[in-house]
């Protein structure tokens, strides 16, 4: 999901459309924050469903399998990633 926040209407699924380049009053944070919440509050299922999958994935010791730790290994070693510059 992606939430655009738009000083002059609140949250939409458009593009974020202000055009104001002054910083925000006080008032217009509280707003953000405030509708921020509500969004969050919306879909909190999503990410006790997603931190539930991750905890039994860190708690089963054959995941990730040796396959995929491999493939890792291996295109960590294509691009050059770990190599000392030095």
């Amino acid at each position: 999901m992606t939430v655009h926040w738009n000083s002059r209407k609140g949250f939409m699924n458009g593009p974020n459309t202000a055009s104001s380049a002054a910083e925000p009053a006080a008032d217009d944070n509280a707003a953000f924050l405030a509708e921020l919440r509500l969004a969050l509050r919306k879909c909190p299922e999503l990410r006790t469903a997603q931190v539930s999958r991750a905890r039994k994935l860190l708690a089963d010791p054959k995941y990730p399998s040796r396959e995929v730790l491999k493939k890792v290994a291996g295109l960590l070693a294509r691009h050059g990633v770990g190599r000392s510059s030095g």
